[in-house]
């Protein structure tokens, strides 16, 4: 990210980035899997398939098994996903965008020179951050006034959670922002779990007991009808990613900055 943003903060609150492009569904994945594993095994030699009950409440049939794929870096860190209609990858180790894209790179090259003609229907990036307030504030003096959660109860009570979610309509494609505050430690938003990556160390943070912490989770997407193109599917992150560099600008006080550019323990 450019200077300010998450990526070259040292004490960012960043905790899990995700992309993710979902294509019409390929029925014959498997057989394509030894190859990709053998394309991408450099980077990331960890491997497992999953298996995973899909339910057709509609026709109220028997679930259906499939089988997700999960490649990742020997440190479990940066981690990439496939299934018959999704790809992602995903880091809890994340520096900047320029490494991240890098990264992204090998994977979209990869995964396009192996699963020809596929068909792309939307592109998304999110990313996910983790606030744990200093003593004697809340996660509230963190984001703008906008997204702020925390009310007063005339009679005696304690605040114990809330959220805030926002849609933005973009020029193309959309921007949801969930903002979540919590009295007991934050994990990542409920899809996003289990995390099958190496927990972020922002997460291994301790949190004071009974005190507020909060996650700030950015959502940029766009729906697409374009062939898979390597080259232009990361041109798409691109643009998204510029997006939510103005919006995480925005939604978060110089405060915050402040706190996030000193050094951890500082």
């Amino acid at each position: 990210m450019d200077t300010g943003s998450l990526g070259q903060l040292p004490n960012a609150p960043l905790a899990y980035v995700l992309g993710a492009v979902k294509f019409d569904q390929q029925l014959n994945l498997d057989k394509h899997v030894p190859a990709l594993q053998e394309r991408l095994q450099g980077e990331f030699p960890r491997f497992r398939p999953v298996q995973e009950a899909i339910l057709n409440i509609a026709g109220g049939s028997a679930p259906q098994a499939v089988v997700r794929y999960e490649f990742s870096s020997a440190d479990n860190c940066h981690g990439v996903v496939l299934n018959q209609e999704t790809l992602v990858f995903h880091v809890t180790g994340y520096s900047t965008y320029e490494d991240y894209g890098r990264r992204l790179d090998t994977v979209l090259q990869h995964v396009g020179a192996e699963l020809k003609y596929l068909f792309v229907r939307r592109v998304g990036l999110r990313y996910v951050d983790v606030l744990i307030p200093e003593e004697g504030e809340t996660p509230d003096d963190y984001v703008g006034p906008g997204l702020r959660s925390v009310p007063a109860l005339s009679v005696p009570s304690q605040y114990r959670s809330g959220l805030v979610f926002s849609e933005f309509e973009m020029g193309q494609g959309m921007l949801v922002l969930r903002y979540a505050t919590n009295r007991t430690k934050q994990g990542l938003p409920p899809d996003l779990q289990p995390l099958v990556l190496a927990e972020p160390e922002v997460m291994r943070r301790p949190v004071p007991d009974g005190a507020l912490s909060g996650t700030l989770d950015f959502d940029r997407f766009v729906m697409l009808e374009a062939p898979f193109e390597s080259t232009y599917v990361r041109s798409v992150f691109d643009l998204l990613h510029e997006d939510l560099s103005v919006a995480f600008r925005e939604f978060t006080t110089d405060h915050a900055r402040h706190v996030w550019s000193r050094r951890p323990g500082r």
